[in-house]
């Protein structure tokens, strides 16, 4: 093989990543295209990330979160794991309904990430960030960050 050339990398320029990202400027799983994005590095330090969902999906988006961020999770109830971490101070809990205490928990947010398993209520968790200047990470699908 001469030098500075790859096998796996197609000769014809057109490299695209396999799996949901996108094919032809649109996301595979039906999601938003993706060709605006810009894949950029946060400095999260001493900043407020709100999870919405107390589930296996909020957990692993806490578990995420929590190594660069203050994480609040919001929800009735919270797995075993979410309630570790907050033993252990990596995350707060916060026992609220939704979506009638999502705007208190908001206040200072820098990104909401709504992971209830309501695709309802996490587009309404999704407006009521909009509304307040709260970045929004989806989990359903393509958000701001």
């Amino acid at each position: 093989m001469p030098e500075g050339s790859r096998r796996d990398i197609p000769k014809s320029g057109d490299i695209r990543l396999p799996g949901p990202i996108q094919r032809e400027g649109v996301q595979e799983d039906g999601g938003k295209d993706l060709k605006s994005h810009l894949p950029l590095l946060l400095d999260l330090s001493g900043r407020k990330v709100v999870i919405f969902g107390g589930g296996a999906v909020g957990e692993r988006k806490a578990r995420l979160f929590s190594q660069y961020a203050r994480v609040t999770v919001a929800s009735l109830e919270f797995t075993p794991g979410l309630h570790k971490m907050a033993e252990e101070g990596a995350v707060e809990l916060g026992e609220v309904g939704l979506p009638s205490g999502a705007e208190d928990l908001l206040r200072d947010a820098f990104i909401a990430i709504p992971a209830t398993s309501s695709q309802t209520l996490n587009a309404d968790l999704e407006v009521k960030a909009a509304e307040m200047g709260v970045l929004v990470n989806r989990v359903d699908g393509v958000g701001e960050v």
